[in-house]
């Protein structure tokens, strides 16, 4: 199966173009920017009202931009985002490109796909204060696009080392007229944790550790007899792990591929499964594998789904 062919600018550019959109900047470039579908820089980042959820559990972000525990929960590399009665739900599977990364005085968040269902959320700390913006949007067809600080009076940030919770008030943006703007609120509920451990393979003795953060393009579905993997990170570090199998006959045709920049390493599954193994989200694959120069090394391959 061949990569989605969509070209993505690199890490470094991605983090300044969601820092820019942070700051109240934007762009013109909509394949550089993870939030230009949805209209989001262009909203009003001065939300107008309450918006919050009406209780006083959890730590209320004023002036000081004060930041307590997560207050709401996604599963392991999802997030969601309930708004105007809708809830948006994001992967890391099907993304386009998926970074997810909260530190002790930064946070990257971004989920990105073709059709512009997209979120990112970015911050940062300093001198112990937190400024953290969030842009999102349902995709292609939305009525409204959403984004601007989050760290504002009468909202609720909550963050630890692999998760972030926001309760409160975003802009709004009605895309068919963009200088009409509002506020509403919102639940935000993102997870960086990966279901296992990092995707992996192993050939000859050498570890290739290929992560869901970072990668340009993501697949991951598995059955018994229809297998679907992909982790792209070709642009970022030249690895790619690619698992296609699917049931043809009475067997079973496919192949576990890992891309480095030495080369590629590739194991054919046998026709009766030997060594492919399915258990809930998690694909692993025990066999030969044929080396760059053409030669054989056995091989071990693990992949959990998000």
């Amino acid at each position: 199966m061949a990569s989605s062919g969509v070209t993505r600018v690199g890490v470094v550019l991605l983090v300044f173009v969601l820092i820019s959109v942070a700051c109240g900047g934007g762009t013109n470039d909509g394949a550089a920017s993870p939030s230009s579908s949805t209209g989001a820089s262009d909203v009003d980042t001065t939300p107008a009202g309450n918006g919050g959820s009406g209780d006083d559990d959890g730590d209320v972000v004023g002036s000081s931009s004060e930041v307590g525990a997560p207050t709401l929960q996604a599963e392991p590399g999802m997030a969601w985002v309930e708004v105007d009665g809708e809830r948006l739900e994001y992967g890391a599977a099907g993304s386009l490109f998926y970074e997810c990364s909260i530190a002790e005085d930064r946070v990257i968040v971004n989920f990105q796909t073709a059709d512009g269902h997209d979120l990112a959320v970015v911050g940062s700390q300093v001198n112990g204060q937190w400024n953290v913006s969030a842009n999102f949007g349902a995709g292609s067809g939305a009525e409204f696009g959403y984004g601007g600080p989050i760290t504002v009076p009468n909202g609720r940030l909550g963050m630890n080392d692999s998760a972030l919770s926001y309760e409160g008030p975003v802009s709004r943006v009605l895309l068919s007229d963009r200088t009409k703007t509002d506020s509403s609120p919102v639940r935000i509920a993102v997870n960086c944790a990966t279901a296992g451990e990092d995707p992996t393979v192993t050939v000859g003795g050498q570890s290739f550790s290929v992560p869901f953060a970072g990668a340009q393009s993501i697949s991951c579905e598995a059955s018994p007899g229809d297998i679907d993997v992909l982790i792209n990170r070709l642009s970022t570090d030249g690895l790619q792990i690619q698992i296609s199998v699917r049931t043809e006959g009475s067997g079973l045709v496919g192949a576990v591929s890992l891309f480095t920049p030495a080369g590629s390493y590739t194991g054919v599954v046998p026709p009766d499964g030997a060594g492919l193994e399915v258990d809930g989200d998690t694909v692993s694959f025990e066999g030969t594998f044929t080396t760059p120069d053409g030669g054989e090394v056995d091989g071990v391959a693990s992949v959990s789904c998000p």
